[in-house]
This record gives structure tokens, sequence and C-alpha cells, in this order.
């Protein structure tokens, strides 16, 4: 009776293992509020701050393309100016 009873509680536990969703090892998973695993694709995820970061730079690249085209007119304007003085 021994023997049965615990080949019957073996056979209940592997039976219930079955029944756990298995993602692929090879996939990136996490566990969902529920407790339950779920695929995770990081090409989904909305990165707020990286967009931020992204926007900051192209703002401070267009300033320092103005600054430079501001400087270029400015070394310009002034040989204009040293030349017609001549």
């Amino acid at each position: 009776m021994r023997f049965s009873l615990f080949t019957l509680v073996a056979l209940v536990s592997a039976a219930s293992a079955g029944l756990v969703r298995r993602v692929d090892v090879n996939v990136p998973a996490m566990t969902n509020s529920e407790g339950r695993v779920v695929a995770f694709n990081s090409a989904e995820v909305f990165q707020p701050a990286k967009k931020r970061d992204l926007e900051n730079k192209k703002r401070a690249l267009a300033q320092r393309k103005r600054e430079v085209s501001h400087k270029k007119r400015a070394i310009a304007q002034n040989k204009r100016d040293a030349s017609q003085e001549q």
C-alpha cells in the first residue's frame, strides 16, 4: 500500500507538471502579474527616455548647425567689410 500511494502521488505530480505552459528556452520570457510565463519581445516595449534622448540629440545637433552657420556668415561679412574698406 505504501508504494502504491507513493506511485499515485508521483503520477499526479507528473501529470500536473505537464499542464504548465512552457516557453522555449531560447526565447526571452518573463512572468506577468498572475505568475504565468509569457514570451517577451523587447522591440515592442515603449521607451520614452530613449525617444526623449534622441529628440534632445537632434535638437542639440540642429542648434550646433545654426551656430556654425551664423559664425560662417559673420566671418564672410567681416571679410566683405575688410575688402570694402581697402
